[in-house]
């Protein structure tokens, strides 16, 4: 049987025109046989998280 975590996400907005999409709150589920660094990755993949211009800061 395939068990998943499920992972709630929040984060606070980085400019007034992120604050159109507030609340950032997503929930997500994944196989719990990732790993930590598998899950940050999809999360980061996914593009929850706020880029700046130049992909220098992110």
């Amino acid at each position: 049987m395939l068990h998943r975590m499920k992972l709630l996400l929040t984060r606070e907005s980085v400019a007034m025109g992120d604050d159109v999409n507030a609340p950032h709150e997503q929930q997500k589920e994944f196989p719990d046989d990732l790993t930590i660094s598998e899950v940050i990755a999809t999360v980061v993949a996914d593009g929850y998280l706020p880029r700046i211009a130049g992909c220098c800061a992110t």
